[in-house]
């Protein structure tokens, strides 16, 4: 059974070509609220003053994003939200591992035990 967090999502299949600038674009958006002044007017978006905490990494074949929220709702909204671009897979169920972080060139040391 897959785990659900209460205040982070999971973001799959982000494309490898602009994977860092695509994401924080991403959580940038996230961050505005809508600001209706005038009712008849299309309403305009202001930044938010939310702490959202971010990692991305490229897990097996793909680039996984990970966000944060303050809130249970804020999280929910996100989830609900039609501004994520397309093709990438929006969601809160953690199951098995989730990198956090991928180093662009990895130190790897071989330890052999007799």
């Amino acid at each position: 059974m897959s785990r659900t967090s209460d205040k982070t999502i999971r973001i799959r299949s982000i494309p490898q070509h602009n994977a860092a600038e695509a994401f924080a674009n991403y959580t940038e958006r996230l961050k505005l609220v809508p600001t209706k002044k005038f009712p008849f007017l299309r309403s305009s978006h202001a930044p938010a003053d939310v702490s959202i905490l971010t990692s991305l990494a490229r897990q097996r074949d793909e680039n996984v994003g990970t966000i944060s929220f303050p809130s249970r709702q804020l999280k929910e909204k996100a989830l609900a939200s039609r501004d994520c671009p397309s093709g990438w897979i929006l969601d809160d169920k953690f199951d098995g591992i989730t990198m956090l972080y991928s180093s662009e060139e990895p130190e790897l040391e071989y330890v052999s035990l007799r």
